[in-house]
């Protein structure tokens, strides 16, 4: 009898593998065509999760190989990029025509020392810095996010990535560099949302950074790891409940910072338990989550190796700026591209064997084109 069954289930399966071939046959495609269309659109899906970074004020005809081929969910742009206004906007232009499907083109232009464009390439002089904006108005921070907003627009860029929303601690790093609106949450939930209101009314995305909160960081994350298990209070995370629940997070990029009370091994842009747990789930957070530059120290691993972690804990858009943990090089395109394709091979590998990656795939494809469908 057990004999007879085995035997019925084997040719149960015989009877479904005869059917699906000669589906295929029927429909005038082999069946190793039909698999290779398989890792084709299961390529093009992991594709579509990086972010990428090169070097250069035209598009590269390698890199612009690549992304007719491989189409990014988004690119990003830095000083290396960026030499002029019309440039700019001539560059933004070809990468939207190598990538019909549509495309995030982001900078980091929050204000004061950290803005890509700048009066030097003939922009208009930056908005002041967070920590500016924050002794004034709300409806300076609101201006200053307009002002901000219509220069990317014209531009040709559609993902501004800011504002930072970490609370600004006396003697931590960012609250050095000027990047922080206040030191209570109160302040940086108002100005982060005015600054926000102000990049919305340009038709501008933006992206609330860097969850679940750097501000009792010390250390430079491009550099060195960032452990702030005895630094982080709870406050640091109300900013960013605050704006979720007011509709004012397009996106959010998950820091490279490690906190033992979150995960024991992984830093927050690769741990599930933060991204699923705490983004997701605890303040039901349903769009775009970017990492962090995976190039950076305080990931902690190689930019392959974080992406398939960031992939596996729930991350929808992977940054591979290509900038030398944050030095802004100069690679060759040839060279960047060399290690885009090693990293789209490697990740498209691992999805194959992986059902989890491949129906988080989906979903995420699905949020970048919610996101991106009103700018084709």
């Amino acid at each position: 009898m057990k004999i007879f069954a085995k035997m019925n289930k084997c040719s149960g399966f015989i009877t479904i593998k005869r059917t699906l071939l000669c589906l295929i046959f029927a429909s005038g495609t082999s069946f190793s065509q039909a698999v290779i269309d398989t890792d084709k659109d299961l390529s093009g899906q992991v594709a579509r999760c990086f972010v990428i970074g090169f070097d250069g004020y035209v598009l590269p005809e390698i890199i612009r190989t690549y992304i007719v081929k491989n189409p990014p969910g988004g690119v990003i742009l830095f000083d290396r990029n960026i030499q002029s206004p019309p440039q700019l906007k001539a560059l933004t232009a070809a990468i939207r025509q190598a990538v019909p499907q549509g495309v995030l083109i982001m900078v980091d232009q929050e204000g004061g020392n950290v803005a890509r464009l700048k009066e030097a390439t003939g922009c208009p002089k930056a908005t002041p810095s967070a920590e500016a904006l924050g002794k004034g108005p709300l409806s300076k921070a609101q201006a200053a996010g307009y002002e901000t907003g219509c220069l990317l627009k014209t531009t040709g860029i559609n993902l501004d990535l800011a504002p930072v929303v970490d609370i600004g601690l006396p003697g931590r790093y960012l609250k050095s560099r000027g990047r922080t609106f206040g030191e209570t949450p109160e302040a940086v939930t108002a100005y982060a949302g005015a600054f926000t209101e102000g990049l919305h009314q340009a038709g501008i995305h933006n992206c609330l950074k860097h969850f679940p909160g750097h501000g009792s960081g010390v250390l430079n994350p491009h550099f060195e790891w960032v452990d702030i298990t005895q630094t982080f209070t709870p406050i640091e995370l109300q900013p960013f409940k605050a704006l979720i629940e007011a509709g004012l997070a397009d996106t959010i990029m998950v820091g490279h910072l490690f906190n033992a009370n979150w995960d024991k091994v992984y830093p927050a842009s690769l741990s599930k338990k933060v991204i699923q747990g705490m983004l997701r789930e605890n303040l039901g957070y349903n769009g775009l989550i970017l990492t962090d530059d995976l190039d950076m120290a305080a990931a902690g691993k190689t930019p392959d190796q974080s992406a398939l972690l960031a992939l596996e804990a729930g991350v929808d858009l992977l940054l591979f700026c290509d900038t030398g943990a944050g030095l802004a090089l100069h690679p060759t395109p040839e060279a960047t591209c060399e290690l885009l394709n090693r990293y789209l091979e490697a990740l498209t590998t691992a999805a194959t064997n992986s059902p989890q990656i491949k129906e988080h795939l989906q979903a995420s494809n699905k949020r970048l084109e919610v996101l991106i469908k009103p700018n084709l």
